[in-house]
């Protein structure tokens, strides 16, 4: 059974931020908040530092045309929004300091992944563009025997991030991929020498 939380205010703290807690023998820092930064959850007595918590707010544009996308999907920090009829988006809860991956997809488009650095405590903008879809279908089949491998593992490599495939009962595989991004494309199976090349489609 955890001991009571115990609220610290203004009072009960020194000029250089230090805290004293005297609640009894087995009082233990459970958790740590303030407003506008996040949460710390410290293990053992240790020095607390808050980091500021950010928002962030975006647009998602068609990467050829320009145009604003409706509905697309957007997460980071744990949370998803959707964009709405003007393409822009808002997310909370990232940690200043801390570098952070954006994603967003659309029906139609391939997916973009975005590393993001934010510095607090204002929040801060990006822009995320989408390049329409390929679909890229794989048939992986035996050399030797010309069998189709299932459950081979294929991961391709472009400036949108990682995808990820396996193939199913007759070898094939798709993945949507970003018209005119090379892929470096690494295919595996646990039967056979995995083997890698580079195509851009």
């Amino acid at each position: 059974v955890f001991p009571p939380i115990v609220e610290i205010d203004e009072a009960r703290r020194e000029a250089e931020g230090r805290i004293s807690i005297s609640e009894g023998p087995r009082t233990f820092v459970r958790r740590v908040e303030y407003p506008g930064l996040a949460a710390l959850d410290p293990e053992r007595e240790c020095a607390l530092e808050l980091a500021w918590s950010i928002d962030l707010e975006g647009i998602v544009r068609d990467a050829d045309s320009g145009a604003a996308l409706v509905s697309a999907c957007v997460t980071g920090a744990g949370q998803e929004a959707r964009t709405d009829s003007a393409g822009r988006f808002r997310l909370s809860g990232f940690r200043s300091g801390l570098r952070s991956e954006v994603c967003a997809a659309a029906t139609g488009y391939a997916p973009a992944r975005l590393e993001v650095f934010l510095r607090g405590p204002e929040a801060q903008t990006l822009e995320l563009t989408l390049r329409p879809a390929r679909t890229l279908e794989l048939e992986v089949v035996d050399r030797e025997s010309g069998q189709p491998l299932e459950g081979a593992t294929l991961r391709a490599f472009s400036g949108a991030g990682p995808l990820l495939a396996t193939t199913d009962a007759h070898g094939r595989a798709a993945l949507s991929v970003a018209a005119g991004q090379p892929l470096e494309i690494e295919l595996a199976h646990a039967q056979c020498f995995s083997s890698d090349w580079t195509w851009t489609p």
